[in-house]
This record gives structure tokens, C-alpha cells and sequence, in this order.
């Protein structure tokens, strides 16, 4: 089974929202938008809804193409963005590299 997210109305410029979001994720108490993934199981399309990001990186780090979904709550609107595994580590690395230049 192929699964397809149909992005239409998903946006893709994640760099924006790593940007705005990213230090929330990695927080402790960030737990009020989920991560969503849709994998395949035995031709089945599985919907997993993740808490934090640290259990988000323990079961899929190492599938770097697994795609995520996840909600950026706006003040006027709500966006969905999409990203894979691999996207997200990158961010998380270079948020990681500013913090220990500061």
C-alpha cells in the first residue's frame, strides 16, 4: 500500500514553523498538538498520534522519510504542516548548534 498525504491544503514551508514551534517541541510541557503519522501495516493505513517529540524521534529516527503532520495552532487560523523525520532531526540539530553558540 502506497499511502499519499494529499497536501493541498497542508503547508510545506516548514522552515517558517520550525522556526516559530521548534523550542516548544522540544519542551517538556509541550503536549497540547499532537504529531500525526500515517504509516502502512499489512496494507493497512495506520494512524498514530504522538504526544512530544522525543517519542516522535524514539520510534521513527530511524525512518527519515516517514512524513509527520503536525498543527500550528495561529491566532486567527490554524495551518497543518507536513515534514518528514529527517527535516525535523535537521532542525532539532541546528536549534541544538545556535543554543551552544549563545
Amino acid at each position: 500500500m502506497k499511502i499519499i498525504i494529499n497536501t493541498e491544503n497542508i503547508r510545506t514551508d516548514f522552515k517558517t514553523f520550525f522556526e516559530k514551534r521548534l523550542r516548544h517541541y522540544l519542551s517538556d510541557k509541550f503536549k497540547h498538538t499532537p504529531f500525526i503519522v500515517v504509516q502502512d501495516k499489512d496494507g493497512n493505513a495506520v494512524v498514530q498520534v504522538i504526544d512530544n517529540i522525543n517519542e516522535l524521534i524514539g520510534m521513527f529516527g530511524n525512518k527519515p522519510d516517514t512524513k509527520v503532520i503536525q498543527q500550528w495552532p495561529g491566532e486567527w487560523r490554524s495551518d497543518f504542516f507536513t515534514f518528514t523525520i529527517e527535516e525535523l532531526q535537521t532542525a532539532i540539530k541546528n536549534e541544538t548548534s545556535l543554543k551552544e553558540k549563545v
